[in-house]
């Protein structure tokens, strides 16, 4: 492929234009900007080729004038006999203009305009630099110029008022929509979790105590449900200790139950009675007495369906080494809510009425009775998501 460039490129295009005789433009896009693109001739036999931008309103344009000669020293094409004056060479540019055998190519302050021919069986490209000129706008043009732009700007502004006004309805509309969604989605949260916590109350439910030789009715189960639950999720409750099974010495109770946490403990008197409580101290006979601060501690009576909240949690429970009581909850000194004696089977346990550990409402108002004959004892450990 060979290419051919003009041998002189005459700018200035103000000289010549009051001798066009001939015009003729077409509608372009280059580099998605819109163009007119006007091929020229005039009196004195040249061509000139012209770019105009209709959009950036510059006072510029692109522009080169040829003359016959200039031709005929660019292409063989132009040498043929039948090429021998301006008209001829305007017309063939004109038809391949039409024929849309051109291209355009910007580069720096010129934009190349090409021709494609085939000649000979083979082909040919004639390209023309187009140079940036200065194009001298008239009063007329200037005017013309400001009122056009004005009557946009004033269409622009009546257009952007709409649009602005249509936006904010949409955005109040949008936002009262997502309003409405986000109460959806909340109420649909809160729907969800209740019936996740059901579903999950009820797998608890069904896998607790099912072994207990204490717990037996529904109702008793469901209340120590709710009670643990308000300390955390419940994920198991499984069974540590039972006298039938573990016998009933301190020894056998520390063995299975020391240092776990937290600790539900269920005590069963021969009188039908069923109380216990709840901790997260650990229960330990390593020291001579060991008190467990558990503010989270509580006693509870299945008969009243009743819990009684830590008044001093420093004093929660307390394990004595010398083995002669286990299960504490409360002190010696301020009055142990209740304890069971070693060999609590034969011994029994104790409830004092005037402990002030925990908030006892009314005299005996676990065992009914200060000292109490123990029928079963179970211990559970409590695992919390």
């Amino acid at each position: 492929m060979e290419i051919y460039k003009p041998v002189k490129i005459t700018p200035g295009m103000e000289e010549v234009t009051p001798k066009i005789v001939d015009i003729n433009s077409w509608d372009i896009k280059i580099d998605k900007k819109d163009f007119k693109f006007q091929l020229d001739k005039t009196e004195d036999k040249r061509v000139i080729f012209k770019l105009i931008n209709n959009e950036d309103f510059l006072p510029l344009y692109y522009a080169l004038l040829v003359s016959v000669e200039e031709f005929k020293n660019m292409c063989p094409i132009f040498e043929m006999n039948n090429f021998n004056k301006i008209d001829d060479i305007y017309s063939l540019l004109y038809d391949t203009i039409n024929g849309k055998k051109y291209s355009f190519k910007q580069n720096d302050k010129k934009i190349i305009l090409t021709f494609h021919y085939n000649l000979f069986q083979k082909k040919f490209d004639l390209s023309f630099d187009l140079n940036e000129q200065e194009r001298k706008f008239s009063f007329e043009e200037v005017y013309l110029l400001l009122r056009k732009l004005s009557e946009e700007n004033k269409s622009m502004k009546e257009e952007f008022t709409i649009q602005n006004k249509e936006l904010k309805n949409r955005i109040n509309i949008l936002e009262a929509e997502i309003g409405k969604k986000n109460n959806e989605i909340i109420d649909m949260k809160k729907e969800f979790k209740e019936l996740k916590d059901e579903f999950h109350q009820k797998i608890i439910f069904d896998n607790c105590f099912n072994d207990s030789k204490i717990i037996k009715l529904k109702e008793e189960k469901n209340k120590l449900i709710s009670w643990i639950s308000e300390k955390g999720i419940i994920k198991e409750i499984n069974l540590l200790y039972s006298s039938k099974k573990d016998r009933d010495g301190c020894s056998s109770f520390y063995n299975k139950c020391s240092n776990i946490s937290p600790t539900l403990s269920l005590i069963k008197t021969k009188k039908g009675r069923k109380f216990g409580g709840f901790t997260f101290g650990k229960w330990n006979d390593k020291n001579k007495i060991s008190n467990q601060t558990d503010p989270e501690a509580f006693l509870f009576s299945l008969d009243n369906m009743k819990n009684y909240k830590i008044l001093k949690p420093k004093l929660a429970i307390a394990s004595y080494s010398d083995h002669s009581s286990l299960l504490t909850y409360g002190n010696n000194g301020d009055g142990c809510g209740i304890y069971l004696k070693n060999n609590f089977l034969t011994n029994g346990g104790h409830e004092n009425h005037t402990s002030k550990v925990y908030n006892i409402d009314t005299k005996y108002c676990l065992s009914k009775e200060e000292n109490f004959n123990v029928e079963e004892v179970e211990v559970y450990s409590i695992i919390f998501y």
